[in-house]
């Protein structure tokens, strides 16, 4: 709890320095840890169409928080969900609203404020050479006449970590440095040869657990 009221009242000296600037819009609440203040994002962000996304990542944010969730797997979908980080700007706006209103309690407010939200912001803050690494995860299916084993499905967890690391840098207007298998997982539906063909029939789901390292362009 005193970790949150520094955190609350690092928000306020932020929030009335830019509030003044700005003439942003201060929604204030009283909590159990003093009061907070929620300073509304410029016009330009709050109408970049991203809103209903950015409301809905909330409840999302709260679920991964309550499961342990890795903070960059959150952050990888953040990403995929909001078009630009300047929209960041607008999901940090609607947390602190989430939780003045009592909608998210503390716990996941914290780790949002302390976690998710610095490596959201963390490539643009620390300029062009700043790396951040993800985890996300890839599904891919494969059939055909040749066998489904172990080996073929490494290759296509391999493959899917490559064009998925690839497009989720693509999407966030971001680089990529490079894209590994960490891990993967397969089930192999039908592996058989039918009769009377020689020729074999599979067909296997893949779901691979990537690393990536981005880094903005």
């Amino acid at each position: 709890m005193k970790n949150l009221a520094l955190i609350l009242a690092a928000i306020s000296v932020l929030v009335a320095i830019s509030g003044c600037a700005s003439k942003r819009n201060i929604t204030t609440f009283q909590t159990e840890t003093g009061e907070l203040k929620c300073a509304e994002p410029p016009p330009d962000v709050v109408s970049t169409g991203a809103r209903a996304n950015i409301e809905a990542l909330v409840p999302q944010i709260d679920v991964d928080v309550k499961a342990n969730a890795i903070a960059n797997t959150t952050v990888a979908r953040i990403r995929s969900e909001i078009p630009n980080l300047q929209a960041v700007e607008a999901l940090e706006y609607r947390m602190c609203l989430a939780y003045g209103n009592g909608i998210i309690d503390s716990e996941t407010y914290r780790e949002f404020y302390q976690s998710i939200l610095p490596m959201l912001q963390g490539i643009k803050a620390q300029g062009a050479s700043a790396e951040q690494t993800l985890h996300i995860e890839e599904r891919r299916n494969y059939s055909g006449v040749s066998g489904c084993n172990k080996e073929r499905s490494k290759r296509v967890a391999e493959a899917a970590c490559s064009e998925g690391g690839g497009n989720y840098a693509s999407r966030n207007g971001l680089q990529l440095v490079s894209a590994r298998l960490v891990s993967f997982t397969h089930h192999i539906d039908r592996d058989r040869e039918p009769w009377p063909s020689n020729a074999r029939s599979c067909n296997t789901n893949v779901v691979a657990n990537c690393e990536i390292v981005v880094k903005e362009r």
